[in-house]
Formats: structure tokens, sequence, C-alpha cells
């Protein structure tokens, strides 16, 4: 293959990078995600759930042009072998177009979605929200090496910078605004802020330019890459969309809440191994490595890590609700434990998923998506319905265990014998979750419930003491050896 890669020592070399470039991820998404679940307890104190509703259809509506638009050039930079250098101005280019028509479409377009929602308050935070779409098209594209080249020191400082300004802003602004444009002037600080480090972390500096071969070449790879974030938009957004719709903002805030708390940490956990691992699998993939473990290990990695922290929200959740946000969320509650197993599915399907778009099959991914948001789009309707934010947890947690099957015929050829394996290696923590789900239910039980910070602290320890208790025990007398081969070949690194 061309680029770095064999000439650092082929597969060895990649792992020393996968390895190195996956702890920079996790520190960067641990800052990230600390940072906004502070954001979230306290703007959950100062601020409504018709306030988090109103930013929500906001939010919804950017989304929906983002992934109706988006061209996966991107994606296909960094899957791209040899130089990508020369596809950087057009890639950049057509991000700019894209980024000024949105904002000009989300601007004009405003009083439809106000129409649609039946909140007319809506149509001002929609137009200023704009603005975002216009800066994020202006995000230097040459960050796209920071991915390529694995070099997650620079990604932790570009992402951080956006996202500790959007925090800060928008947790000064509430203490003085008290209403949702905080949400809406700590979201635009952050895409300037998203603009000023793109070009001070990146030395290359991009110039209008259209090549139309270049454009083709790079779409008849994003084109699969669209079709995927299209399905994952409304896989993600159509019970946000008919929550909104049907009950309003109070609930649409509601039900966001329970969905940002849940995939707090759960979806992190998917995020952060998909950054390093799509590259890598890409990468291994030229040089001929052992691409089928890497997928193993990464899976069994999000399970070990999503699966407690699901068992925890569902078993801790009335505790964690009360002691966070406040009383006036305590309707969350149920759809925070359905979500939060929602997203341990997701975390793991995206990982295998992944797998396909790294080797150059970015088509098994999108028919996954589809199944996703086919079985959610027959679903969350009668869901909402007749059962509210419960209905609509419950309809996205349906919708992530049918996303799995157009994955198993495509995983199973390509691992061959070693399919059993990663059955193995995801079915273990399932297992042991439960286990000490139901120890954690006990003792929360013995105690009377949670209702301070501190019993909250408490059992988070007892959490967390019992389900690594418990993979020293299988491991020991059972045979799961997953967690110390991960260590061992972390070691060797």
């Amino acid at each position: 293959m061309r680029g770095p890669f064999r000439r650092r020592g082929g597969e060895v070399g990649m792992a020393r990078r996968v390895v190195k470039a996956g702890l920079w991820a996790f520190v960067m998404r641990v800052t990230i995600r600390a940072s906004q679940l502070i954001r979230t307890v306290i703007l959950a104190r100062l601020l409504l759930p018709d306030d988090f509703g109103l930013m929500g259809i906001a939010v919804i509506t950017l989304l929906f042009l983002e992934m109706l638009s988006k061209t996966g050039f991107r994606n296909a930079l960094v899957q791209m072998e040899g130089d990508a250098e020369e596809y950087m101005d057009t890639a950049w280019t057509v991000e700019v177009i894209r980024g000024a028509a949105m904002a000009a479409l989300v601007a004009v377009g405003a009083p439809l979605v106000g129409a649609f929602f039946g909140s007319p308050e809506v149509v001002p935070i929609v137009r200023v929200m704009a603005l975002t779409a216009l800066l994020n098209g202006l995000t230097n594209i040459a960050i796209v090496r920071f991915d390529r080249n694995l070099e997650f020191s620079r990604v932790f400082r570009f992402e951080v910078a956006q996202r500790v300004t959007e925090v800060v802003v928008a947790i000064a602004a509430a203490f003085v605004v008290r209403s949702v444009w905080a949400l809406v002037i700590g979201a635009v600080a952050g895409s300037v802020a998203r603009v000023i480090a793109s070009f001070l972390l990146a030395p290359r500096r991009p110039r209008l330019h259209i090549d139309r071969r270049q454009a083709k070449e790079m779409y008849s790879y994003g084109r699969w890459i669209y079709g995927t974030n299209l399905a994952d938009y409304f896989g993600g957004e159509l019970d946000d969309i008919l929550v909104g719709r049907i009950a309003g903002t109070g609930p649409l805030g509601l039900y966001r809440m329970a969905y940002t708390l849940s995939q707090s940490v759960v979806t992190e956990i998917a995020q952060t191994t998909n950054q390093v691992v799509f590259p890598a699998f890409a990468r291994l993939k030229a040089a001929g490595g052992d691409v089928v473990g890497g997928l193993l290990h990464s899976a069994h990695f999000v399970s070990f890590l999503a699966m407690p922290m699901a068992m925890s929200f569902v078993v801790a959740g009335h505790g964690i609700v009360q002691v966070l946000l406040g009383d006036n969320w305590l309707e969350t509650v149920v759809p925070l434990a359905v979500l939060a197993v929602a997203g341990a599915v997701f975390a793991v399907v995206a990982v295998v998923a992944t797998l396909f778009e790294g080797i150059g099959r970015p088509e098994v991914a999108t028919w996954s998506s589809l199944a996703r948001v086919v079985g959610l789009a027959v679903v969350i309707y009668p869901a909402v319905s007749r059962w509210g934010l419960v209905g609509a947890s419950w309809a996205v947690l349906l919708a992530n265990v049918l996303s799995v099957i157009p994955l198993l015929r495509p995983t199973r050829q390509y691992t061959g014998e070693r399919f059993r394996d990663l059955v193995v290696a995801v079915a273990w923590p399932i297992a042991i979750s439960a286990v000490a789900g139901v120890l954690l239910h006990g003792f929360i039980g013995a105690i009377g419930g949670i209702g301070t910070f501190g019993e909250l602290a408490l059992a988070a320890v007892v959490a967390v003491v019992a389900y690594l208790a418990l993979v020293a025990v299988a491991g020991r007398w059972l045979g799961y050896r997953q967690p110390g081969a991960i260590l061992q070949r972390l070691r060797n690194r």
C-alpha cells in the first residue's frame, strides 16, 4: 500500500498507533462528555423542559438538512488510500457551498417548521441556529488528516475547543437570560470556536476550487455514506419529530433529556471506538493485517463498557434523575432506562457497521441503518400516540434490535469460523452486567433508595466493584478470557 503505515512496520506499527489513538480518543470523549454532563445538570436546574423542547426542534431541523445534503466526502478522504491532499480543495469548496445553502434554506423555511410543530415561538430560534450551518461549512477540511493519520491528540484539541466553549457560554448565558436563548447562544459560540480551532490546528489553507473528476470519485464512495447518514437521521430523530409533533415542546424536552442522559456514556463509548477503528480497519485491510481480530477486540471493548452502563440506568434510573436533574424531570425515568438499553445495542451494532465502512463496503452499514429506520417508522407513531414517551423509547429499542439483522450474514461471511468468537465476546458482558444489576438493586433497596449525591456516588462504587468482581470470577473459573487478553495486548504495545 502507499502511505506511511507500511513504512512504520506494518501491522505492529499500526497496532501501536491504534492504541495511542484510542487513549487520546478516550481522553477527548471523557472530557467532552463530562463538560456536557455538567452543562446538562446545571441547565436542567435553570431552564424548563419547554426550553429544551424548543431547542430540540431547532436541532432536529438542522440535522435534517445536514443529513439530506451530506456528501460523505470527509469519510471518503479518510478511507482513501494514498495521498488525499489534492482532493481537499474540492471537498472543502463543496462543504462551503452546502453550508451557505443550508443556512439560507433554514432561515427561509423557519415558519414552516413552526407550523409543523405548532410552535410559532421556535421560528426566531431556528433562524439564529442557521448560523451554525454556515459556520460548520467553513471548517478547515484539512483536519481530516488527523483522522487519516490517527493523530487524536490534535483531534482532542479541536473537539474540546468547540464543546467546552459551547458549555461555558451556555451556562453563563443561562444565569443571565434564563430561557432557551442560553442554549442557542452556546451553540453559535461553539461553532465559531470550531472554525477558529480548525484553522489554528491544521496548517494547510484550503482554497475555493472544484474538480468535477475528484468530486465524482469521492461521491462514488460517499453516496453510500450519504444513504447511511440519511437512514441514521430518521432512525435517530423520527422519535423526536413525532414526540414534538404529537405531544408538544414540553414532552419533547423531557424525552430529549432522557435520551441525552442515557446516551451520555453508552453511545459515547461507541463513538470513541468507531472514531479510531474506522481509519484503523481501512489501513489494516490495505496492509493485510488481522481485521477480524480488530473487530473482535473492538466489539468486546464496547460491550464490556456499554452493557454495565445500561444496567446502571435500568436499576438506578430514578435516583440518577432525582439527584442530578430534580423533580421536574421524573417523567424521564422509564424512558431513560429503555433508551439506555437501546443505546447499548446500538453501540455494538455501530462497531460492526464501521468494520464494513472501513474495508470499503459501506453499503452493508447502509442496509443496517435502513432496517433500523424502517422498523422505527412502522411502530413509532402508534407507540407515541398510545404510550407517549415510554412508547417512543420502546420503539427505539425495537428498531435498534432490527438493525442487527442485515449485518448477520455479511459478518458471518467475513469472520468465518471466528463468528462464534464475536458472539461470545459480546455475550459475556451482557450476562455479567445482568448479575451485577441484581446485586445493585439489592443494595439500593437496603439503603432505602437514592436521594442524595452521597448515596448516588456510593451506589456507583458498588456497581463498579460488583461488575469487576464478577468479571474476575468469570475469568478465573468460567473461561472468560477477553479482558485479560486486551490487557496483555496493551502491555505488549
